[in-house]
C-alpha cells in the first residue's frame, strides 16, 4: 500500500511567503527534480482578470516562485490558457 505525504504551512500574518515556498520546495526534493540548467515551464492558474488570494495565483507567489528557481533553472517559462471557459483571453489575465 502506498501512502500519500501532504506539506501544509501558513504564508500569512507576516510570514515570509518565499522562505515558505522554499521550504515546501526542499520538502519535496526539487533540487533533484530540477537539473541545473534545465527549462522549468510554469502554469500559473491564472483564471481570472485580477489576482484573487485563494482562487488565482497571485503576482508576489509567481515572483518568489521564480526567483527560488533561478538557483537552478537554465530558462523559466511563464505559460497560460485561456481562462474562465474562454471568457477572457490570458493576455488579460498578464
Amino acid at each position: 500500500m502506498s501512502m500519500t505525504s501532504v506539506y501544509v504551512n501558513r504564508t500569512d500574518g507576516g510570514h515570509d511567503l518565499a522562505a515558505s515556498l522554499r521550504g515546501a520546495l526542499e520538502w519535496l526534493g526539487w533540487e533533484r527534480i530540477v537539473a541545473r540548467g534545465s527549462r522549468v515551464f510554469l502554469k500559473p492558474n491564472l483564471t481570472w482578470r485580477l489576482p484573487s488570494p485563494g482562487v488565482t495565483t497571485t503576482p508576489k507567489f509567481l515572483e518568489a516562485a521564480v526567483e527560488i528557481l533561478r538557483e537552478r533553472a537554465g530558462e523559466i517559462i511563464i505559460g497560460e490558457s485561456d481562462g474562465g471557459y474562454h471568457a477572457f483571453k490570458a493576455e488579460e489575465a498578464f
